[in-house]
């Protein structure tokens, strides 16, 4: 079974986001957090697989920073970033946050599943960068 959380402060997304994730077998959401301060805390607890945050999360940190703290202490866990626009900066920034792979949140639902196990094979997965 492959074990995800969610870091994401708005319950709208997170909750919807749980649904699509949890329709397929094999896989579950096993926490969903909203706060970056414990995030390390959390990796402990939950031991996911991989964690699927959004680029902007939070005012004081963003996703960017809560994924270089994971990765800092938990290489093993993979990270897909959910970007809110396929901009090269964003792009960039995530992959020098240690992020796997990233999508962007106006993606289809069927393209979460995609990227999600593309990256658990161990490929990068990318979006196409705008102009």
């Amino acid at each position: 079974m492959l074990k995800i959380m969610l870091l994401d402060n708005e319950p709208i997304f997170a909750g919807a986001l749980k649904i699509i994730l949890e329709s397929i077998p094999k896989q579950s959401v096993v926490a969903v957090i909203n706060s970056v301060t414990r995030v390390e805390d959390d990796c402990m607890k939950y031991k996911p697989d991989v964690i699927i945050m959004r680029d902007f999360l939070f005012y004081e940190q963003n996703g960017f920073s809560a994924a270089a703290k994971v990765k800092k202490s938990f290489p093993e866990i993979k990270i897909i970033m959910v970007l809110s626009s396929a901009q090269e900066e964003l792009i960039q920034k995530a992959q020098l946050s240690g992020a796997d792979s990233c999508l962007l949140s106006s993606d289809e639902p069927a393209y979460f599943h995609t990227c999600l196990w593309e990256t658990m094979k161990g490929k990068n997965v990318y979006p196409m960068r705008d102009e």
